[in-house]
């Protein structure tokens, strides 16, 4: 279960997206950490509510390998990868799933 319910991640993104307040007044304002509340708004913009679940998902190995592929085509960053796939798992401090593939990808 997530620590923060699905109606305060919406509300906290659209705090944010509204463009009134920065990160860390929004942060201030709810209490929470400023980088929790700009990867819930970049998500919530790109992805809307359902991808802020924070609910595991199984990728297939052909998903994962087009991921990778843009991340080393595209120089994206993890956090750039996972907002654009919309990948709950890698939204964590520590997304090690995509980092463990692009280092298997290298051996």
């Amino acid at each position: 279960m997530s620590k923060f319910s699905l109606e305060f991640k919406r509300e906290v993104s659209e705090k944010y997206l509204e463009g009134e307040l920065s990160l860390k007044s929004v942060g201030k304002m709810y209490n929470i950490d400023p980088s929790t509340v700009r990867k819930w708004a970049y998500v919530y913009r790109k992805h809307g509510l359902k991808t802020l679940t924070g609910k595991k998902r199984r990728y297939d190995d052909n998903f994962r390998l087009n991921v990778v592929r843009d991340v080393i085509d595209n120089s994206l960053s993890i956090r750039e990868a996972a907002v654009k796939y919309g990948i709950t798992l890698l939204l964590t401090p520590y997304p090690n799933g995509l980092k463990n593939t692009v280092r298997l990808i290298f051996r």
